[in-house]
């Protein structure tokens, strides 16, 4: 599966920590892809940007991807 092909580089790279299951990892992010793409089908204008967003506030804990803490400006 090429989203554990993804955890095993960013376990390589220290963007994922070492005790993470690649294959877990990557069975998760298809699912996010999968609901992404449902939402689209379903709600019509879902922006693949603010979708971004809103996973790495979840998974980070509110982060933005400039590095600044809480939402960011589109929510």
């Amino acid at each position: 599966m090429r989203f554990a092909a993804n955890g095993c580089r960013a376990q390589a790279a220290g963007r994922l920590r070492r005790e993470a299951d690649p294959q877990q990892v990557g069975a998760t992010m298809f699912s996010l892809v999968l609901g992404f793409l449902l939402q689209r089908l379903l709600l019509g204008d879902v922006p693949a940007a603010a979708y971004g967003d809103a996973v790495r506030a979840l998974v980070a804990g509110g982060t933005r991807p400039d590095g600044q803490a809480g939402a960011t400006a589109a929510s």
